[in-house]
């Protein structure tokens, strides 16, 4: 199983990014992001097959650890004040992360 998840998570992943909103209004600072573009990486552009990953099984439910992962990408933000845009770029860290499935 644990073979199966590591040789996928790419597949997995991009079908989560499929699903994720392109354009985003940042209640906080009263803007929106436009033309987002966010992926989950291999940390500091490492390879996807050198991943530390771990499968273990947690009251009935199947959890797979990763790590040495990050959020990278890029989107437009308009100032909603004076309606400039600029280019941002997006950049965090993922120390571990869990996928957590459930057979039922």
């Amino acid at each position: 199983m644990k073979e199966v998840i590591d040789k996928n998570f790419r597949v997995i992943l991009d079908h989560i990014e499929s699903k994720v909103e392109k354009n985003v209004y940042l209640e906080e600072i009263n803007a929106n992001i436009d033309n987002l573009d966010l992926k989950i990486l291999p940390k500091s552009g490492g390879e996807w097959d050198k991943l530390e990953s771990d499968l273990f099984f947690d009251g009935g439910q199947i959890v797979t650890e990763l790590s040495n992962l990050e959020f990278k990408g890029s989107g437009v933000i308009t100032d909603p004040e004076t309606g400039v845009k600029d280019t941002i770029d997006l950049r965090a860290a993922l120390d571990l992360c869990q996928i957590v499935l459930s057979p039922e």
